[in-house]
């Protein structure tokens, strides 16, 4: 087959990062990763570069004629070369998953792939459109992934982009909407398994089955300016969540900056989370850090963000969790290092922010500093609070917080909490009262 090769137009690293939005320090969680430098330092090259079109594979593009066998050998073609592959703008059908390579780097601006797929799968079995396993140095950008969920079953599980075993991996303004399984996952599916150094940016996960995105095997996994919203299907439903499947798995240092987690499971039926993290109980692989900085967390069918399995390092900076049907933050049980900073909790059904749910399921090393909570409660015939501490909840820390419109306290603190700090609060206008207990003058409980 004759290959045209075609030149690169060249883009700035100065323009890159303008389009990405990228924070200061999103940047310095970034530059750690010699990967991350040399791929962005690519969209500088020269523009005599060229590239694989991938319409000289046979492409048909009428959204119907499985189009996968001509996709992949462009794939394969490319990723042999080294070569950018550019595949042109239409719906390509696909009856099998499209497989990246190690070194793949495909332009695919105004592509949709239409699953087709027809294997099965289950929760154990997955079958992505996009998969990116055991591979190495691969970039994608502007790829759309239209998974047809109406169109499976229950039993059916597919997802949009699937990832696994991978490092070094770049999806940039790609989109997976209506996936049967997962809009997007970085899985492990097998022991040793782990995705390394992952950068998905802005990029759109929407109205999957599932979830909008899930972290079940990752280490440095960063998410930049992305959406994950609108899931609705099966449980748990939540816009992104972080749960490894095994004791063994590696889950560690994942970060999401100004990324949108709204609008998933069903107001009413009790049902989808923003975001979730659940960690492995007696986890013998590091799992632990989880980092969103000036996220958004609004309108999901059950709490914002739900802390419930073996939380462990988490930290939410200046995030904004509002209208959710339940609670705003629930942080449920076996907590460990948790930061809540900044930001607002308002408008939730529920409390504002619910901590140790389960008795004999102690949360430890809690930090609630900065944070603007009002108006929570309006779901529940019973009172809500801004803050709930109850059960076992030792060594916490309030501070810098102004809570107002709770339809019971403002700060409730349970009998069996201890080592609670508290320190320049504002807690007025809340209808059952300021705190309960009434925080003595040495701003300590216990």
């Amino acid at each position: 087959m004759a290959y045209h090769l075609h030149p690169v137009p060249s883009v700035s690293r100065r323009r890159f990062l303008g389009l990405a939005g990228v924070t200061l320090t999103a940047s310095a969680a970034l530059a750690g990763s010699a990967w991350f430098r040399e791929t962005r330092s690519i969209q500088a090259q020269s523009p005599s570069a060229t590239y694989l079109d991938a319409g000289d594979f046979g492409l048909v593009g009428d959204g119907e004629t499985d189009d996968a066998p001509a996709l992949q050998a462009a794939i394969d073609a490319a990723a042999e070369r080294r070569m950018r592959l550019v595949i042109p703008p239409g719906a390509y059908a696909v009856a099998s998953s499209v497989n990246a390579r190690t070194g793949s780097t495909i332009s695919a601006y105004g592509v949709t792939l239409v699953t087709f797929i027809p294997d099965l799968g289950d929760p154990g079995t997955s079958f992505a459109t996009v998969r990116i396993y055991d591979s190495n140095d691969v970039t994608i950008h502007g790829l759309e992934v239209e998974g047809r969920k109406d169109a499976f079953d229950h039993s059916q599980w597919k997802h949009g982009f699937g990832l696994n075993n991978s490092r070094n991996v770049w999806l940039y303004q790609c989109q997976a909407h209506r996936c049967k399984g997962d809009g997007v996952i970085l899985e492990n599916e097998n022991i040793g398994d782990v995705n390394v150094d992952v950068l998905v940016e802005s990029s759109n996960f929407g109205e999957n089955y599932r979830m909008g995105g899930t972290a079940s095997g990752a280490l440095r996994a960063r998410f930049l300016n992305c959406a994950f919203y609108g899931t609705s299907g099966t449980l748990p439903m939540c816009g992104f969540d972080v749960e490894p499947d095994r004791p063994d798995v590696t889950c560690q240092d994942i970060s999401f900056f100004h990324c949108d987690f709204s609008d998933n499971g069903t107001i009413g039926a009790d049902e989808g989370y923003g975001f979730n993290v659940s960690f492995q109980p007696g986890a013998t692989g590091p799992q632990s850090g989880v980092y969103l900085e000036n996220c958004t967390m609004m309108r999901n069918g059950a709490a914002g963000v739900d802390l419930y399995r073996v939380p462990k390092g988490v930290e939410l900076s200046n995030c904004q969790v509002t209208d959710n049907a339940h609670e705003g933050i629930i942080v449920y049980a076996d907590a460990t290092d948790i930061v809540i900073r900044g930001g607002n909790v308002q408008a939730n059904g529920r409390h504002g922010i619910r901590c140790a749910v389960e008795p004999d399921a102690p949360c430890e090393n809690i930090v609630i500093d900065g944070v603007t909570i009002r108006d929570n409660g309006w779901a529940v015939s019973t009172l809500s609070n801004g803050i709930h501490l109850e059960h076992d909840v030792d060594d916490v820390t309030v501070t810098n917080c102004a809570i107002s419109g709770s339809t019971g306290y403002g700060l409730f603190v349970g009998e069996t909490v201890t080592n609670l700090e508290t320190r320049d609060l504002d807690l007025a206008n809340n209808l059952q009262g300021a705190s309960y207990p009434v925080i003595g003058r040495d701003g300590r409980n216990g």
